[in-house]
């Protein structure tokens, strides 16, 4: 058990790589007035309106914040001694560009920290200030205050991943994660910093792994290349576009260059290819008939777990996830069906019987997809650390941590 959770620990460490790499490269290790990374190209202007104003900000204010750690005590004592107008003059402090880079720096800090959902636009104006170590700290301030403005923080979000600073461009990715498939993959594609590229593929990868929908060819074709080096790729026998579901043939390049073909029809919808690896790569898991089976790509040797669809990797646990329907559970009304699905869990090894761990309804719809199940899109997403069955927007269900209450 100690190895497994060292193993995926190890794979965590990697994932989180593509998070944090660049963060280091923009903190505010330049408070003490160090000079500012160099950039590929000019900064983005200041959209019109919005732009620092200078000299503008209390003195008293800006000296409290200017202090290489900031005393809360003395922050606290200030604010009680201007009432109400506190909140207003931190957000003058981000806009005044006279006033001390680090003490605009923490006062970017401070709105993050208390959630001045108020002072949303002094941030938006930060993400256009010529400085890239204000545009990063104003970047995890509005993601810190993201549902205060949703709408302006996607289109933000966009405008950062073309920013002119990579290490900018890399923190923008980690915030979008799996909310724009579309410009990850743009960016993965693009003629980008090769630290840029790193970071958007690893994520897209993890995306993948963990059931994101692929992106298919002209021909339909969908591939993938996964952590540990297989690559997969799906080739469609029939297509019924209207439903966004396919049926095909699936075969798997092995890290080790050996080719392996599933020998049964694959079902696709929603460019979500039913096939998964374990974190190892020595095992693959996937539904054909809709049963659920789990194949060594050593040897070859495959066993059927049950009735079920939907398979899908549990992070950092030796095992996967997959849903068999609870007939007791349906209800139709009016072309639009409820369904209801038992959760089960299985090693990839050892042989033991899948056990169930939760349950999930989802809705069917003729108009959409044909009437296909939801869950055959399902992915399983990251909040904070703890990890979801998901479909589209809606959450189905919280996964118990697969660590348990393992010490040091």
């Amino acid at each position: 058990m100690i190895d497994i959770v060292k193993q995926h620990l190890d794979t965590r460490r990697k994932l989180m790589r593509y998070f944090t790499l660049f963060a280091a490269m923009l903190a505010v290790t330049a408070c003490a007035g160090g000079t500012a990374p160099s950039v590929a190209g000019p900064a983005p202007a200041a959209s019109p309106g919005t732009g620092a104003v200078a000299g503008t900000s209390p003195a008293e204010l800006q000296k409290l914040l200017a202090e290489e750690t900031v005393a809360d005590g003395n922050i606290n004592a200030y604010e009680f001694k201007v009432g109400s107008r506190f909140v207003d003059q931190v957000g003058e402090v981000v806009e005044d560009r006279e006033a001390p880079f680090a003490a605009r720096v923490h006062a970017l800090e401070l709105i993050a920290v208390r959630e001045m959902a108020r002072l949303y636009g002094p941030v938006r104006s930060a993400l256009h200030d010529t400085d890239p170590r204000i545009r990063a700290t104003a970047l995890a301030t509005a993601h810190t205050l993201r549902e205060a403005g949703y709408r302006s923080y996607t289109a933000l979000m966009r405008e950062a991943l073309d920013d002119a600073a990579p290490e900018i461009q890399a923190k923008a990715l980690q915030f979008v994660g799996d909310e724009d498939l579309a410009a990850l993959r743009r960016i993965a594609a693009s003629d980008r910093p090769a630290t840029v590229l790193s970071v958007a593929n690893g994520i897209l990868r993890a995306l993948e792994e963990r059931g994101a929908p692929l992106a298919p060819d002209a021909a339909g074709i969908l591939a993938r290349t996964t952590e540990t080096g297989h690559t997969l790729r799906f080739v469609p026998t029939h297509s019924w576009e209207q439903w966004g579901a396919a049926v095909g043939r699936v075969t798997v390049r092995t890290a080790d260059n050996r080719t392996i073909e599933i020998p049964s029809d694959i079902e696709v919808v929603a460019n979500v290819v039913p096939v998964f690896f374990s974190a190892d790569g020595s095992h693959m898991v996937y539904e054909a008939g809709r049963h659920i089976h789990v194949m060594n790509l050593a040897t070859g040797a495959t066993r059927d777990a049950g009735a079920g669809i939907a398979p899908r990797i549990r992070p950092f646990a030796d095992g996967f996830l997959f849903l068999r329907a609870d007939p007791t559970g349906a209800v139709s009304d009016r072309g639009t069906s409820r369904l209801s699905y038992n959760v089960l869990s299985a090693p990839f090894t050892g042989g033991a019987a899948a056990e169930t761990i939760g349950s999930v309804a989802v809705t069917m719809k003729q108009s959409e997809r044909g009437n296909y199940s939801p869950a055959r899109w399902m992915a399983v997403t990251e909040t904070d650390g703890t990890f979801f069955l998901s479909v589209d927007d809606a959450v189905l269900m919280r996964l118990a941590s697969p660590f348990g209450d393992i010490r040091n």
